[in-house]
């Protein structure tokens, strides 16, 4: 038997009919079939409807008072789209989908900025992990101005990414995803994002820097210069709001270490990981680009309240992650770290559909015990279509959710290292998921 010491040949790229079917599948879950949720999704579908309904679109209402808490792009979007839709959707679900939209264009950005500095691989392989990340699971799927933020700040990183091949595209796009990040978000969201200017301009593409700033300003300024025209008062209101958002409090308190910590899991580990690896290139744009934006984030979210600041970090990271799909050596050091493979890559974001599983699992036990025995055995033969058995319309979709993950955890055919790891990882989340049924199910023994 002949041995080498050459390092194996990595694994061709994830098939990009997966990539979309997961995609669309993320994106579509839970978008539509409920009542709005407390909290923030219902506000924000509030405020749509008031643009839909009243037709005062430069003033952000709910129930009748000026909401200066909310800046316009998103809830201009859901109106429209809600609007749209409105012959085969009730409104809040049709606003609702309007972050799926927006989260598709999120997902497409991240690609095309990953595909454009580490290749078509990396193109496929980043939104995968961004799937994976536990941070972007309720944004996602509520009607929130995250996604909104997520799209317009990866439509910089791309106008980056762009720079040395196309700089006056490149600008443009720069400038539009600023201007319409401020749109999203306001100062808290297109401030860290501002630092990405200083690519351009240590590249000396002075055009390109021009072009990002005026196009950016123009769009900043479109609705502040119309609020101001229209409702003053709300101008004046929205502003003082914006300027207690972005003063320094909290800083670098545990509370902003507990909520990065499980925000941007697993991404935030994996693009560290990437940064330290490719420490002595840090000047080369693959790298410059994502560190620049993550250490602006990081900064950022550590003088502020985390659950306002952390979106611009998560981005950063979510983006910085692409570099390690081609440039990551498959030695032994980077296999024991799970950091190399393909497959082992994508194992990082298994954990947060699997732990999308764990809390149904837990939550659920509270319910009916019928319904606790159906979702049970669904959760330990997600396989099994006929596991959803007489559980009612619930428990099929459960079913179908979990089925659906369960493919997706499903390791490809490896007979490296990485497949003993899976198998042990598929045991563990078994073991996991079937534990709260054990504990809390009337009637089952301990064991």
């Amino acid at each position: 038997m002949a041995f080498s010491l050459q390092p194996d040949t990595p694994p061709p790229g994830p098939t990009p009919a997966l990539v979309l079917a997961l995609i669309c599948a993320f994106l579509l879950a839970g978008i539509v079939g409920h009542d709005p949720w407390k909290s923030e999704d219902a506000i924000n579908i509030a405020i749509a409807h008031g643009f839909a309904q009243a037709g005062h679109w430069s003033a952000p209402m709910l129930a009748g008072e000026p909401w200066f808490e909310a800046e316009p792009l998103y809830h201009w979007l859901a109106a429209m789209v809600g609007t749209v839709l409105g012959s085969i959707l009730p409104f809040h679900e049709g606003a609702r989908m309007a972050a799926a939209l927006l989260g598709g264009l999120f997902f497409v950005g991240l690609a095309a900025a990953a595909r454009r500095m580490f290749g078509r691989e990396a193109g496929w392989a980043a939104p995968l992990l961004a799937i994976g990340t536990l941070g972007l699971l309720v944004p996602m799927h509520e009607a929130q101005p995250t996604t909104t933020i997520l799209a317009t700040i990866t439509a910089v990183y791309w106008g980056a990414a762009r720079l040395a091949e196309h700089p006056k595209t490149a600008g443009l796009l720069m400038g539009a995803g600023l201007g319409a990040t401020f749109l999203a978000g306001g100062l808290i969201a297109v401030l860290p994002t501002l630092t990405l200017l200083a690519i351009p301009l240590w590249r000396r593409h002075w055009l390109a820097t021009t072009a990002a700033v005026g196009l950016g300003t123009a769009i900043a300024l479109a609705w502040p210069v119309t609020l101001a025209l229209a409702h003053p008062e709300h101008l004046a209101g929205w502003w003082a709001n914006e300027l207690a958002t972005i003063a320094p409090r909290n800083p670098l308190s545990l509370a902003h270490v507990e909520w990065l910590g499980w925000f941007a899991w697993p991404v935030l580990l994996i693009a560290a990981w990437m940064v330290w690896r490719g420490r002595r290139r840090l000047t080369a744009p693959p790298l410059a680009v994502p560190a620049l934006g993550a250490i602006a984030a990081l900064c950022w979210l550590l003088a502020h309240e985390p659950r306002a600041a952390a979106t611009p970090a998560a981005a950063a990271a979510a983006r910085a992650t692409g570099h390690g799909r081609l440039h990551a050596p498959a030695t032994r050091r980077g296999q024991r770290l799970g950091l190399v493979r393909h497959d082992d890559l994508l194992a990082a974001g298994r954990p947060g559909l699997a732990g999308g599983i764990g809390a149904f699992a837990w939550l659920a036990a509270e319910s009916g015990g019928q319904r606790r025995a159906d979702c049970a055995r669904i959760c330990r033969h997600p396989l099994d279509a006929g596991a959803a058995g007489g559980g009612g319309d619930h428990a099929g979709m459960v079913g179908g959710a979990c089925r659906a993950t369960a493919l997706a955890m499903a390791p490809r055919a490896s007979l490296g290292r990485g497949s003993d790891r899976f198998v042990a990882f598929r045991r563990v989340s078994a073991d996991a998921m079937d534990r709260p049924w054990q504990d809390l199910s009337p009637g089952r023994r301990q064991p």
